[in-house]
Formats: structure tokens, sequence, C-alpha cells
């Protein structure tokens, strides 16, 4: 509220805050859900005014996800979308001004989100579109070496082509739950079939179809990219 309203007056401390925020983070009970979700929305809320600057200087720091999410089991199940889609925005802005080590981690953090059934196809497809992202940064990079770039982007391939490997198993399955519902449906003899039984698995598909489509953008970007490369 004071970012927003009283711009001029906290303008002075907008190198100040971002730090306060990752101490504060940082020296955060592992296992304290509220008051880390407290923290990362607000965060995520600082990110889109011009105060996100302060937190450029800051992104190894929430590249450690013992920082960024916590250690505690129950952070662990309930943030991990927030800290993700926060962590996501913050990678973008600051894209252009990674090191290789950076680049290798938050390859590494994105693909590893890619693959994890536990997260919701919104989130994976969050991971494959900041991953698309990172692209047109790594081929410019000025100070890498053409083999070095190769590497990262080649990783991002094989995390595009598995997640098509995968999704051949699990859009069948989704389609199955679809006419699963409208059997049910049909034989309990209920109410006429509407949308809301059929709400979940639709919405999933929805979400797939989503998916698929950053995978494909993704992919035909970065192949590009490495066929381009020296």
């Amino acid at each position: 509220y004071l970012l927003r309203h009283f711009r001029e007056l906290m303008d002075q401390y907008k190198v100040k805050i971002p730090k306060s925020i990752v101490q504060v983070l940082a020296a955060c009970p592992g296992d304290a859900v509220a008051s880390r979700k407290e923290l990362l929305v607000a965060t995520k809320n600082i990110l889109n005014t011009e105060f996100r600057q302060g937190f450029y200087d800051q992104i190894q720091m929430f590249l450690d996800e013992k920082v960024l999410i916590g250690t505690g089991r129950a952070a662990y199940e309930t943030l991990r979308p927030l800290a993700y889609s926060f962590l996501a925005e913050l990678v973008h802005h600051v894209r252009s001004a990674l090191n290789h080590n950076q680049f290798s981690l938050i390859i590494y953090i994105f693909s590893t989100n890619v693959h994890d059934p536990s997260l919701s196809y919104v989130i994976k497809t969050t991971s494959v579109r900041l991953l698309a992202n990172l692209v047109e940064s790594i081929y410019h990079k000025a100070d890498m070496k053409d083999e070095e770039k190769r590497q990262l982007l080649v990783r991002i391939v094989d995390t595009i082509v598995n997640k098509y490997s995968s999704m051949t198993v699990q859009v069948p399955r989704i389609l199955e739950r679809i006419e699963s519902k409208k059997t049910e449906s049909k034989d309990s003899r209920l109410m006429p079939l509407t949308e809301e039984p059929l709400s979940d698995p639709l919405r999933e598909l929805n979400d797939a179809k989503q998916l698929l489509k950053a995978l494909t953008l993704g992919l035909k970007t970065v192949v590009w990219s490495v066929n381009n490369l020296t």
C-alpha cells in the first residue's frame, strides 16, 4: 500500500526493502506457512511496481528453494505454486542479466516442475513458458561460449520432448475420466447431463491443451536457436 500510494516518500527505501524481505524469508521458520505465504504474496505484488528492481540483485537467494519455500513439509506442499509463480516473474525480469550458473539452476528448477506430478498443469505451463523465454537470452548471451549455450538449450529440448512423451499417457487418461463420468451420469438416471459433473476433467483437459500449446511453441523456438548456433 505504501509503495503504491506514497512512491516518492518510499523511493529512498527501494534497495533496503527487497534486502529486508529476503532476510525475513531466510530467518522465517521453515514450517511457518502463513507467514511465508503473506511474504510471498506481498513480494509478488511489489514485482508489479517500479520497486521490483531492488529484487534483481537478490535473484541468487530466491533460487535457493529453502529460502523461497522453506523446509517444512506443509510449506513444501502448499507454497510451491505461489513460490514458483513469483520466481517465474522475477526470472522473466532479470533473464538478460543472468550468468551461466544461474541459467543452469533455473533450467533445473523449472524442468523439475514440468515433470512433477504433484503440480498442476497451470504451474507446468508457466514453467514451460519461462524456459521458452530463457532461450533468446541464452542465445544472445555475449559472455558465454556457443558450446555452453548449446548445452543449456539442449537441456530445455530434453525437458520439452520428455514431457511430450508423458502427455501421451496423461491425456488419454483424462479423456477416459470424461467418458466415465458421462456413463455414470446416464446410468444413474439423475438429472440430465450438465457441465458440473464434468467440470474437473474438462478443466484438466483444457489446461493440458494449454500445456501442449506452450510445449509446441517452446520447442519451435529452442530448436531454431540450437540449429543457428555457430
